[in-house]
């Protein structure tokens, strides 16, 4: 029987506020083998914050496949031709004042957003390989302008040859990065280089349901995972929270 490796996304898979919880278990099952590690669209920092807080023994993957660390104590690796996609949506935004009407904000804490009167487009400045662009028209999302500010970033992103996505992730919300790499695909690196002779699960809430049924690694959803998702893993946590997370580390691992 291979050895087993668990990666776990961040936002909307591990609740935050349990960590405690689950790094008590996770514990238990690094004493018996289990390599551990982080899969990510955050900035590498924010990845190895968590993976220390959880007191992690395996790989980062962060940026959504742009970057990753293989071991505690080894170098980053940038993946090949990753262009700095949010240094180059803040030029366009910058050089254009915005979108329309929209006032312009680039600011770490996106909560800002929530006492913005005026139509606001808020960039987090932190992040290199993917950009988050947050959209409120006095305080409520509209369908329209999230499309109109999708289009125009999409159209400039590919006027400057970039081979990039730029999508919708939740309520008022867009994500651009690299369409060269993936997070999915910088595992299936990963795991192939480094954890050759491991299984490999990939813990969250949502992945894009046309690569993962192209993929070796195997998919666990939590109880919060869109449906088409869940309905395509090996895997589908029936608890909420730490407990969730627990129930599957237990199933895949069989500890």
């Amino acid at each position: 029987m291979n050895k087993k490796s668990i990666f776990f996304d961040i936002d909307g898979t591990l609740p935050l506020r349990s960590l405690d919880t689950i790094r008590k278990h996770v514990a238990g099952a690094m004493k018996k083998g289990v390599v551990f590690g982080i899969n990510t669209s955050r900035p590498f920092s924010e990845a190895e914050k968590i993976h220390k807080e959880l007191n992690l023994n395996g790989p980062i993957i962060a940026e959504d496949g742009a970057e990753y660390r293989a071991a505690i104590g080894t170098r980053k690796i940038t993946m090949p031709d990753v262009l700095p996609i949010n240094e180059m949506v803040i030029r366009f935004l910058l050089r254009n004042g915005g979108i329309g009407s929209y006032v312009l904000k680039i600011a770490k804490d996106k909560r800002i957003i929530r006492a913005a009167k005026d139509p606001t487009i808020i960039v987090t400045p932190h992040r290199k390989f993917t950009s988050s662009i947050y959209i409120r028209r006095h305080s409520q999302e509209s369908d329209y302008d999230i499309a109109r500010v999708r289009r125009k970033i999409s159209d400039f992103l590919k006027h400057e040859g970039a081979s990039a996505y730029v999508k919708r992730c939740g309520k008022g919300k867009l994500i651009a990065g690299n369409a060269t790499q993936n997070r999915i695909s910088t595992l299936e690196y990963v795991a192939k280089r480094h954890l050759s002779s491991y299984d490999v699960l990939m813990v969250s809430d949502c992945e894009d349901v046309v690569a993962i049924g192209k993929s070796a690694i195997a998919f666990a959803s939590v109880k919060n995972a869109t449906e088409q998702y869940a309905k395509k893993c090996a895997l589908h946590a029936p608890y909420r929270g730490a407990r969730g997370i627990i129930f599957l580390i237990n199933e895949f691992t069989h500890i």
